[in-house]
């Protein structure tokens, strides 16, 4: 578990094998994020970082 919501998960990885994975429990786009979330200058980097860990490059 990487982070959490008022004790929900909200982004959480696990290795298997060699395989990944992650689990982002809310959508990534303004409905559900709050504007401030969406428009941090960290938002695009910490969802290409996902992908890249993702796609075992990190």
């Amino acid at each position: 578990m990487l982070a959490t919501i008022a004790g929900d998960p909200l982004l959480a990885v696990r290795t298997v094998g060699e395989g990944r994975t992650l689990a982002w429990a809310s959508d990534i786009g303004p409905h559900w994020c709050p504007t401030e979330f969406v428009e941090w200058p960290g938002y695009a980097t910490l969802f290409a970082n996902a992908v890249r860990w993702l796609a075992g490059e990190s």
